[in-house]
């Protein structure tokens, strides 16, 4: 007789997972149209805040010593910066709302990812049809959102893959799921070089970069973690030679600014973080009505929404604390992966891929725009790790869920 005792699958239950998987469909529409309109952006924080509630009754959170001790700090932070009580020189340029848009981002992200997590544990992650049904809407829904959004740096080509925000999250994490789905090598590589051909940013050309080594090398966890360890050096390395990196590319020169001045206010600040309620670095806030510079010289005035990097903003709103428990959180997270084998599979390679890319360079756990996509990749490596890792009974047997 087997000692593997066996959970029902919930494949009897076709009425809920047809719901649920509405559910998930409203989500990937919500984050395709959350530029068209001020209605779309608001529907966006209803469904963040819908995820984070189911999360909180369907699932018990991986790591939920992270996440509630992260929440309860965020939500301190968020209170002294309220009162006006936090250290530092940026006091006179809080805002409320920013102040509440800020710390509800900061607050929902941990709660939103377990609620991917156990929606897909609900609906399943047959992947590969997911991406059949959602792949051709998200891509003809981009062509006018991005026509009637003018965004800048965009493009409203069909195919055109660009920068990491929800909806191309969503977008490139499905493509990479069909191109791992195909046998032939050969097929894969010749469609693999016409999706690359429409890779529009640096953003986008690392995520085809992460798909082609999910393709053909062997992930370790451990291997991953080093790459995230050498990333972050990488990051905080950079931000002493900003200057010569604006002379490569206008860019990553800024990047690197706006990171080193997140880090030297953090470090103003006893580590402890500015608090919420301010954007951006002191010599460039002030002046918000300014566009964006990039040029060969230091503009004296410009403004810049947050420092585009979710490692650097977390230094800068939450201090080493913040930043290390919700570090700790992912990186646990992610080291479940693989399970008992150590080799993390291709899939969750690219998920694990897209979030370090946009967490490092980009506001991935720092905009609406962003966090949906963000939560779904970190829901996806929660809910991997809850598959290949098993719970155990009282009799310390391991219960295993059937397959569907």
């Amino acid at each position: 007789m087997s000692t593997t005792s066996v959970i029902r699958p919930y494949h009897d239950k076709p009425l809920a997972i047809s719901v649920h998987q509405a559910f998930f469909f409203a989500i990937i529409l919500t984050a395709s149209l959350y530029q068209l309109s001020g209605v779309a952006k608001i529907f966006s924080i209803v469904i963040c805040v819908c995820l984070a509630a189911y999360g909180q009754v369907s699932a018990r959170p991986t790591g939920s010593w992270f996440i509630y001790s992260y929440g309860l700090l965020v939500a301190t932070l968020a209170l002294l910066s309220a009162a006006d009580l936090m250290d530092g020189a940026w006091t006179s340029m809080r805002e409320n709302p920013l102040l509440v848009r800020q710390a509800s981002i900061h607050l929902l992200l941990p709660f939103t990812a377990v609620g991917f997590s156990a929606l897909l544990m609900f609906i399943g992650a047959d992947i590969r049809r997911m991406a059949l049904m959602y792949i051709l809407p998200l891509t003809m829904i981009s062509v006018p959102v991005y026509k009637l959004t003018g965004q800048a740096g965009m493009t409203d080509d069909v195919f055109i893959i660009n920068n990491l925000y929800s909806m191309e999250v969503f977008r490139i994490f499905f493509i990479g799921a069909l191109l791992l789905a195909i046998r032939s090598n050969v097929l894969f590589l010749v469609l693999f070089l016409v999706v690359a051909w429409f890779a529009f940013s640096m953003q986008s050309m690392l995520c085809m970069a992460v798909i082609f080594v999910a393709r053909f090398a062997t992930v370790r966890v451990w291997m991953i973690h080093a790459a995230l360890a050498v990333i972050a050096a990488c990051a905080l390395i950079s931000t002493a030679w900003w200057q010569e990196l604006l002379e490569i590319e206008n860019n990553i020169g800024f990047r690197a600014l706006f990171w080193k001045n997140a880090l030297d206010a953090m470090l103003d600040t006893h580590l402890i973080g500015v608090g919420y309620g301010t954007e951006s670095i002191i010599p460039f806030y002030p002046h918000k009505g300014e566009m964006r510079y990039f040029g060969p010289e230091l503009p004296e005035l410009y403004s810049v929404i947050g420092v585009h990097s979710s490692f650097f903003q977390q230094m800068l709103n939450t201090g080493i604390l913040g930043t290390t428990l919700l570090c700790g959180w992912m990186v646990y997270c992610i080291s479940r992966l693989g399970g008992t084998r150590g080799r993390v599979d291709g899939l969750d390679v690219i998920a694990v891929g897209m979030l370090s890319i946009s967490f490092f360079v980009n506001m991935a756990f720092d905009s609406y725009n962003f966090l949906l996509g963000s939560s779904f990749l970190l829901g996806w490596i929660i809910y991997r790790g809850k598959v290949q890792n098993p719970p155990h009974d009282r009799s310390g047997r391991k219960v295993q869920r059937a397959a569907a």
